[in-house]
């Protein structure tokens, strides 16, 4: 005691007084903070003498706190090694899922494309915020940013952009061990390492971490961390300029992590709590009672006795249960002003209202106010299941994957009341904790909560299901609450218990890191995710149909077909289909296909769907079909569904000289004629043909276009001259193998070697000399 009282200049105890009397005051030490709580825990009381022994000086507790030094390196090191092992075998990995989109097609991530200003102006995916078509509203110019600086040193390097999420990754694990050691009462080595191994292989985090795009979450929750802990320092400044300072700061760097991914400003609530629970010693516990107390008293029936009783209790003053200080007020005002000041921003560059289609989120789409509440519960409750038994995981939960809630008798509301009966619980057992271990309890929740409000669906329209992505930020809370829940069993545990419990957490963290492991390998390449998301979700359409397009065959026409059955208005399943059974040579049933598509489309119209393209294809199969008139129609509709698609524009020109021409010449003769004579090739042929022969002259055409039908006799004479394969394509009936040749204009005529970026290409006139002159040029006879 004399040491903390000329440490601190506080007036000298007197040893002699009793122990609630010491202890209190201490406790209303404000200047002396936590360091002295941690005295009082480390202090042996001697019942007999009632003498205080304090284990640590506060000068060495200073040295010591907040970073444990030893400790600290120890737990880091652990965790680093573990989540490296952990992630090794996602560094390899190709780009998947939304990787396409917002790294390899996203023009702002090539600095030759684009200048750096413009990050700030478009959204994630590269479209303009204030476009009058944009299609997502996510703003995150900073993790944009790291994906052009990847680029510009390591290239289009999938191992690069990998190797830079694992390391962000271990990077947050150790900053979630600081964290920790600001919200655990003095935390042993072994609570720091089990928070941070069970952050760092927690398998909700893969979609983070080896989904490139996943650098969203890593970078939000680095800044989240980093905000927390300048706020938190800021509070032991006993200066107004300090205290300014460190709040600016604390603004700032939330604003990076709003900018990286938009729940990173909950960090703005956390230290709100954190202002609230520590420098304020707000104690909930006796505003608890006293509420508490006072229900039991309004709804006791019991008459009063008629005799003289004491003055009823009045409700405890302010200071009993708060200690507002000129500090804290001026942090808090400075944090709450700032913060709004920089949510009304970023509220302005939302240019509209984006609609979530009901395929992505049908909650969104429920009639009844009440069975729309239970769905959005449920999937909150099913969110916190994923943190506690991260089993089942999936790329995608959209799509039929989870049935809506259609009446309120449906069992899985049982669930829901067992989800929100536990989080009360555990409010109220932490509320009632002892002081030492409420903050801790409540600080841990409260990152919980607050972080995942903007991504529960509650209170704004979100664009899934399930995501296990948006779980990077509530782990941290959650696993600081596990060892929370640890350390209060540990120390209700006898000594042979203790070792059980141990083991367990042992088991744990072994569990979450092969599990982690193995699900690297579900991301390596699309076709391995789709899969195992059907696997885990069979009844999500959108996976069917996305797995589809990465196969070939009958199970690539069965995968098309169960996405349609599934979602029966899945306008995007019917075109893939038709495709499918076009490049089959099953024209007749594409058309159906397409037709029957339109005909769900409006039938049961689905938000952001483009019936254009549905449009586009069915005019593609009807020319395959010689079907000029319906081919036409097709193309005509299709410009009053999108009048931006420009092949539609190109089509109907050459369509409606086709039909011209058709008027004075008899087309099926020639096209009969020229296949007789020329050999050709369908679907992935060409790829073996490729293979196969070190040079071909290939024409790619369309039986409609009266250039091709003008230039097939030359080909033929052509042909007979040749010594290497003359071979064709029609495109009406090989429109994938023609569209990944990148072949927009009827004919053309190329030299076709082993690799694609040999081919040459044949720009002479449609003569016979003119061909054969070409092939003889290049070395082939």
């Amino acid at each position: 005691v004399t040491i903390l009282s000329s440490k601190f200049n506080r007036k000298q105890v007197d040893q002699d007084q009793d122990e609630a009397a010491l202890v209190k005051w201490l406790s209303n030490c404000v200047h002396c903070g936590r360091a002295l709580q941690h005295c009082i825990e480390v202090a042996v009381i001697h019942n007999s003498s009632r003498a205080y022994h304090c284990q640590a000086t506060t000068s060495e507790y200073h040295a010591q706190y907040p970073y444990y030094y030893g400790k600290l390196l120890i737990s880091c090191a652990i965790t680093i090694l573990v989540t490296a092992l952990t992630y090794e075998n996602s560094l390899h990995g190709n780009f998947v899922f939304d990787d396409l989109p917002a790294i390899v097609e996203n023009a702002d991530v090539n600095s030759s494309l684009t200048k750096w200003e413009t990050l700030f102006l478009n959204n994630f995916w590269g479209q303009r915020m204030d476009a009058y078509n944009v299609e997502h509203q996510s703003y995150r110019p900073l993790t944009t940013l790291t994906f052009r600086w990847g680029n510009d040193i390591h290239g289009m390097s999938e191992y690069g952009f990998h190797f830079t999420n694992v390391l962000l990754h271990c990077i947050m694990s150790c900053l979630v061990i600081i964290l920790t050691m600001y919200i655990l009462d003095a935390p042993t080595a072994t609570e720091l390492s089990v928070v941070g191994m069970l952050f760092g292989t927690h398998p909700t985090h893969v979609e983070a971490v080896t989904g490139i795009v996943g650098r969203a979450e890593v970078l939000s929750g680095i800044f989240f961390i980093l905000s927390f802990l300048s706020y938190a320092r800021g509070t032991q400044s006993s200066t107004i300029f300090g205290n300014m300072i460190s709040s600016i700061t604390t603004v700032l760097l939330a604003a990076c992590a709003l900018m990286s991914k938009e729940q990173g400003i909950t960090v703005v609530a956390v230290c709100l709590t954190y202002e609230l629970l520590v420098p304020c010693k707000l104690d909930l516990n006796i505003l608890y009672k006293n509420l508490f107390s006072k229900l039991s008293h309004a709804t006791s029936k019991k008459k009063p006795l008629k005799r003289r009783t004491a003055p009823a209790k009045t409700f405890p003053t302010m200071r009993s249960w708060i200690h507002l200080t000129t500090p804290a007020i001026l942090r808090l005002t400075i944090l709450l002003m700032l913060s709004a000041a920089i949510m009304k921003f970023r509220v302005s560059l939302n240019s509209q209202d984006i609609k979530v289609d009901e395929k992505t989120n049908p909650a969104n789409h429920i009639t009844s106010t009440l069975l729309r509440a239970l769905t959005k519960n449920l999937y909150v409750t099913l969110h916190a299941w994923l943190l506690v038994f991260p089993r089942t995981l999936s790329c995608d939960w959209s799509g039929g994957a989870i049935q809506i809630i259609e009446t309120p008798f449906d069992l899985r509301v049982l669930y829901i009341m067992s989800f929100y009966g536990v989080l009360t619980f555990s409010i109220i057992y932490a509320i009632c904790s002892p002081q030492r271990t409420r903050s801790a309890w409540l600080l841990s929740l409260s990152i919980l909560v607050a972080s995942f409000i903007p991504a529960s669906g509650l209170f704004m329209e979100v664009g899934f299901v399930l995501a296990e992505r948006v779980l990077y930020l509530p782990s941290i809370g959650f696993c600081v609450f596990l060892v929370c829940i640890c350390r209060e069993l540990n120390n209700k545990m006898a000594i042979r218990a203790k070792s059980i419990y141990a083991a367990l957490l042992v088991l744990i963290v072994a569990a979450y890191a092969v599990r982690s492991h193995s699900r690297n390998e579900d991301w390596k390449d699309e076709l391995s995710l789709y899969r195992t998301g059907i696997e885990a979700v069979p009844n999500n359409a959108k996976l069917h149909n996305n797995a589809a397009y990465y196969m070939r065959g009958k199970e690539q026409e069965h995968h098309y077909r169960e996405a349609i059955r599934l979602y029966p208005p899945y306008v995007s399943a019917y075109t893939n289909l038709g495709v499918n059974l076009a490049d089959a040579g099953r024209l007749d049933e594409a058309i159906e296909t397409y037709k029957k598509g339109i005909e769900m489309h409006y039938k049961h119209p689905i938000y952001s769907t483009d019936v254009g393209l549905i449009f586009r294809n069915l005019g593609f199969a009807y020319l395959r079909a010689n079907r000029l008139e319906d081919a036409l129609s097709s193309f005509q509709k299709c410009l009053k569904v999108r009048t931006d698609h420009r092949k539609c524009h190109q089509m109907i020109a050459q369509i409606q000289q086709a039909i011209d021409s058709s008027k004075h010449v008899d087309t099926e003769q020639p096209k009969t004629h020229f296949r007789e004579h020329v050999r050709h090739i369908y679907g992935d042929d060409l790829r073996t043909f490729r293979t196969d022969h070190s040079a071909s002259l290939v024409m790619f055409y369309a039986p409609w276009c009266s250039h091709c039908r003008n230039m097939h006799d030359d080909y033929i004479k052509a042909k007979d001259q040749l010594n290497i394969p003359t071979i064709a394509v029609d495109c009406t009936q090989s429109e994938s193998t023609c569209k990944g040749e990148k072949i927009e204009g009827y004919p053309t005529v190329r030299l076709v070697r082993e690799s694609p970026n040999m081919d040459i290409l044949y720009t002479g006139t449609r003569t016979t000399n003119d061909l054969v002159e070409f092939v003889h040029r290049h070395g082939y006879n």
